[in-house]
């Protein structure tokens, strides 16, 4: 009886104070990089060492953090080229942080122009309508495939990232960039997506005006709250406003100068690459209200000299570029803005 209940007492003892050896085994691996400061740790450390790590996701961004998205909440941790979820019992599951940018740039994958006679070489999903040929089928098979990056949401188009301009294709999960000067398998690298959303929320975050407007930089912002029931509400919150045609990738660039009476904004639909006249709206303040506008085509051009003679009185400045060539051409203009 002594000798059974000294056994019952060593067991609960060993329950209550697990030797080292037990300690050891379920400790937590962390990975840290000491050159930006964040950690990777538990199932996330596990899917991202296990799908390429670094060459793959790039080094992470942020701390791991609770967040809900598309009606799901739980552990997310922001990589340079994408966002990692802890789905649990699901495992880890890469976000569709594909969808999510042409969603942000007021492009959703939907309006895309859709695969048409695909070569026999390449793949085609008939659940996006897109194909997928080589380098970036061969990376798409070589890298995890359908669980790693999702559909293709588009087909192959060239367009201007930062500096660099190239062909790319988007899946639901990841932007493929294809790079001619590298040798393969190098010739393909992923987009910093990650990076691109992630910065895209935190700066810029969700609409913070009572008449539901996003908010914008500066002098921008203040000129669409002001004239919000003549232009409306931006597409959506970024500097760069990206126009939703299904046909094109381009952004539309958009300028503003406010004046005592008003406003000029210039844009450009067609984006920066071209050479085609950008559009100019004149808005005009009264006693009454904030009512009128009149809209030119901008026929500056660079280089072109814009002759203004009067020094304008402290505080104020001279309108520059194609604001000036209007301002100085029209008396009216000049009258009403100040």
């Amino acid at each position: 009886m002594k000798r059974a209940l000294g056994l019952l007492l060593i067991l609960f003892t060993t329950a209550l104070f697990p030797t080292n050896s037990a300690a050891t085994t379920t400790q937590q691996r962390i990975l840290c990089f000491n050159e930006i400061g964040y950690c990777i740790s538990g199932p996330i450390l596990n899917y991202w060492e296990k799908n390429s790590g670094l060459a793959v996701f790039g080094y992470p961004i942020i701390e791991p953090r609770g967040a809900t998205i598309e009606n799901w909440s739980g552990t997310v941790q922001w990589f340079e080229r994408n966002r990692l979820e802890d789905h649990g019992a699901e495992g880890v599951m890469s976000g569709r942080v594909g969808v999510q940018l042409l969603e942000l740039n007021a492009l959703p994958w939907q309006t895309l122009p859709q695969a048409t006679d695909v070569p026999s070489l390449c793949r085609f999903f008939a659940e996006t309508n897109h194909s997928l040929c080589e380098d970036f089928l061969h990376y798409w098979n070589r890298y995890g495939g359908l669980e790693r990056f999702g559909y293709p949401i588009s087909e192959p188009f060239t367009t201007t990232i930062d500096e660099w301009s190239g062909t790319v294709q988007y899946f639901e999960r990841a932007r493929m960039e294809y790079h001619p000067e590298h040798t393969p398998p190098h010739n393909v690298l992923l987009g910093r997506l990650g990076h691109e959303v992630y910065m895209r929320i935190k700066l810029v975050g969700p609409p913070r005006e009572a008449n539901g407007c996003y908010m914008l930089a500066g002098p921008l912002h203040q000129t669409v709250i002001a004239y919000h029931h003549l232009l409306g509400c931006p597409l959506f919150t970024s500097k760069q406003v990206v126009m939703p045609q299904p046909t094109s990738s381009r952004i539309m660039p958009m300028a503003v100068q406010p004046f005592e009476h008003g406003a000029m904004i210039w844009y450009n639909v067609l984006g920066f690459y071209t050479n085609s006249p950008g559009t100019i709206i004149v808005l005009f303040d009264s006693d009454q209200c904030r009512c009128e506008y009149q809209q030119y085509q901008d026929t500056w051009r660079e280089g072109e000299p814009i002759t203004i003679e009067d020094e304008p009185p402290q505080g104020f400045h001279k309108p520059m570029r194609g604001f000036g060539k209007i301002w100085s051409e029209h008396q009216e203009i000049r009258e009403r803005l100040g």
